[in-house]
């Protein structure tokens, strides 16, 4: 009902013929987030269904609190958690696979890609995982390798991983490594997350 009432109220002044996504933004306390779809919306242009009279379109939908920046979560203090959600929130518009029950790493987890991802359970700004862009065809193939599997092949190569936060005019973003042949894949997936800064301590006491 709230994203019927929010395209509702932006139909008189929107062209839904140029839309297939609807974000409201509330200030309701305790609320996190929802989101997914598509959805059938009423609506008075880009119908693509009539159903009983009513012109409808099909869009996704997500709703996100506008939370202040408590600092909680993995993003610190002053961490603007309200944009972290939106973000979350759109990224189940994309229909980006990774999150929560879609993706079981070992019995029993329903989570393991907070923080890395933005799709994880707690705010963070991280950009996507490799994994969820190699399924959604974000990484053209050629930026894709790869190695195995490992029976019957040599795998002992080096392979330069560029990160994938950077756009790269060439070069190899993500690498995966098989445990066996055909689909649905199983194996290792590795990618360039983030440069590890070294640091040089005079004492094991001074970096503790």
């Amino acid at each position: 009902r709230i994203g019927q009432d929010a395209v509702n109220l932006a139909d008189p002044f929107v062209d839904f013929n140029r839309f297939d996504r609807v974000v409201v933004i509330s200030n309701w306390p305790g609320f996190g987030g929802t989101g997914g779809g598509p959805y059938w919306w009423r609506v008075a242009e880009g119908v693509e269904m009539t159903v009983a009279g009513e012109g409808k379109r099909a869009m996704t939908l997500s709703v996100a609190n506008e939370w202040q920046a408590t600092g909680s979560g993995y993003g610190g203090p002053g961490f603007d958690e309200g944009a972290s959600v939106v973000a979350h929130e759109i990224g189940h518009h994309l229909g980006v696979p990774v999150h929560y029950d879609d993706v079981r790493w070992f019995p029993g987890s329903r989570d393991a890609a907070s923080p890395w991802d933005l799709m994880g359970f707690s705010p963070t700004l991280f950009h996507f995982i490799g994994w969820a862009k190699s399924a959604m065809g974000w990484l053209p193939a050629a930026r894709v390798s790869t190695l195995g599997p490992p029976e019957g092949s040599d795998i002992d190569v080096t392979q330069r991983l560029r990160p994938q936060a950077v756009a790269m005019g060439s070069g190899i973003q993500l690498l995966r490594i098989p445990f066996t042949r055909g689909e649905p894949y199983r194996g290792y997936v590795v990618e360039n997350r983030r440069r590890r800064v070294r640091v040089s301590c005079w004492s094991w006491r001074a970096c503790s």
